[in-house]
């Protein structure tokens, strides 16, 4: 497996081009998808900030590789969704996502960033230690298709 490098890689803002690949790879990762018109919705709004990963011109590979969207207000940060596309997982996208969020949180003026993550995926939550962040608690049931509780995870910026 390849790790990423910054020249392999790109993470830019997520634009209407990029819905058809976001929404295709949201259907095929999470049992509760957003709908496109949820995205477009987000695209709009001045408080989200949507980003994808793709690899670098002249790279081969898929368009879009992985997105995250997230929201700024108030001092305060929530990620959203944060996906990777599974051909892809376990090579640093979802780092350098959670990365560039956690950078442009901080530059909009976040103090904290929240998030909430099934407790059953194991990938996920040992990602969000590994950047810092610290369980504040559970919303028991709290997903549905499976039923699933919910951790709740916050960091400082």
């Amino acid at each position: 497996m390849m790790a990423v490098t910054e020249s392999s890689i790109l993470v830019q803002s997520m634009t209407q081009e990029d819905l058809p690949g976001v929404c295709v790879l949201e259907a095929e990762i999470f049992p509760d998808p957003w709908s496109r018109k949820i995205y477009e919705d987000t695209l709009v709004n001045s408080l989200y900030d949507c980003r994808v990963i793709r690899q670098s011109e002249g790279q081969r590979g898929r368009s879009v590789m992985g997105y995250l969207c997230a929201q700024v207000a108030a001092g305060e940060a929530e990620l959203h969704r944060i996906a990777v596309h599974p051909e892809y997982r376990g090579r640093g996208y979802g780092q350098a996502l959670l990365e560039d969020f956690l950078q442009r949180a901080a530059e909009a003026g976040a103090e904290t960033a929240f998030l909430e993550v099934r407790a059953g995926n194991h990938p996920a939550i040992s990602l969000y230690i590994k950047n810092g962040f610290v369980r504040l608690g559970v919303r028991t049931d709290y997903y549905r298709n499976p039923r699933e509780d919910a951790v709740l995870f916050q960091r400082k910026l």
